[in-house]
């Protein structure tokens, strides 16, 4: 089973999910855990279109080769999919982040065009995907240093929570306890 959790820097993802792994694994279930995305494929390619290119975050300039690294990333990220999918299927798969996260902060850059918000918008969901979700002025406080300016969280927020609706991506308000996050969690997984 793929569980997925994708939301805004700073809305609890890791902390729920090192507790989702710790409750499973309590439950004798056999899992493998997966942060960030995996360039199965593309690693070495990728270190070299980055290297030497460190920019403060939401002000990249939109030069032609990010707007090409969706065609390096996107098989890479389907094959890793297919992966899962038929060789994990007797343990629970958990990842923090997926490719939606990677849309929607492409789109914040403006590195999407028409085929790539497609093929991202329409890539294959997980079993079980979760949006940990609070309100822009927590986000900020919990990592503020992630964010340009508040009006960049914002408009980050805004975007996974469209997406989410029109997903249906069940929604966890990380601004509730953790218990009470957990609760909800697992109530969807049974």
């Amino acid at each position: 089973m793929m569980i997925a959790f994708i939301g805004c820097d700073g809305s609890g993802k890791t902390t729920l999910v090192k507790k989702l792994i710790k409750e499973l694994r309590a439950q004798g279930h056999d899992l493998e855990y997966r942060h960030q995305y995996n360039y199965f494929l593309s690693n070495t390619l990728g270190k070299r279109i980055r290297k030497g290119k460190k920019i403060t975050r939401g002000t990249r300039k939109k030069k032609f080769y990010y707007k090409l690294w969706i065609f390096v990333v996107y098989p890479n990220l389907l094959f890793d999919w297919l992966w899962v999918k038929i060789t994990k299927r007797n343990k629970f798969f958990i990842s923090d982040r997926y490719v939606y996260d990677l849309m929607v902060g492409w789109d914040l850059q403006g590195r999407l065009n028409f085929l790539s918000r497609f093929l991202l918008r329409n890539f294959p969901k997980p079993d079980i995907i979760f949006l940990t979700d609070a309100r822009p002025e927590i986000l900020y406080k919990r990592r503020g240093n992630e964010y340009p300016d508040m009006e960049f969280c914002k408009k980050k927020r805004s975007l996974y929570l469209a997406f989410s609706k029109k997903k249906k991506i069940k929604i966890i308000n990380t601004e509730k306890s953790i218990e009470t996050s957990m609760k909800e969690i697992m109530e969807s997984i049974d």
